[in-house]
């Protein structure tokens, strides 16, 4: 997979920069992004599924009280289990059920694959001469202007 950016830094120089990655690794790093209903319906029906066998199995031997608890264990291994999901896709689960990208975790787990893009624009530094606030600038203006964006959905 090859992509070439070309743009206008903020010193008004025209920069072109070129990434390149195999495409499975392309591949790998777009499957760690994002989920599918069907993903979440399936973690939801093992969820329900498990909870109708811990009530059945524990109504009789316990009564209500240990069948509710053996519920509220399923319950709480399907947070975690959700919760998993999400974070192996670069998001995290806040209060509210409200589901946001884990930033953090996209920069740190990024770091080998965009670093042949680092070296790129440390290239295109040395060549210019740019300073450190220079090559900023022009990172900055790559990512302001050269990649096209589109705003997800507030709920899916």
């Amino acid at each position: 997979m090859h992509a070439q950016y070309n743009f206008i830094n903020f010193n008004k120089d025209p920069l072109s920069i070129s990434y390149s990655m195999p495409s499975g690794e392309y591949l790998n790093y777009l499957a760690g992004y994002g989920y599918s209903d069907g993903e979440l319906a399936k973690l939801r029906k093992t969820r329900d599924n498990n909870r109708k066998s811990a009530w059945e199995q524990n109504i009789m031997k316990g009564g209500r009280e240990a069948a509710e608890k053996a519920v509220a264990d399923v319950d709480a291994d399907y947070e975690i289990e959700l919760r998993k999901l999400l974070r192996s896709r670069g998001l995290a689960l806040r209060a509210g059920n409200v589901v946001e990208c884990d930033m953090p975790l996209v920069v740190k787990r990024n770091i080998p694959t965009l670093k042949p893009l680092a070296l790129a624009f440390q290239k295109l530094a040395s060549e210019r001469r740019y300073s450190s606030e220079e090559l900023v600038g022009a990172v900055l203006a790559m990512v302001q202007t050269a990649i096209k964006y589109r705003i997800p959905p507030a709920l899916e």
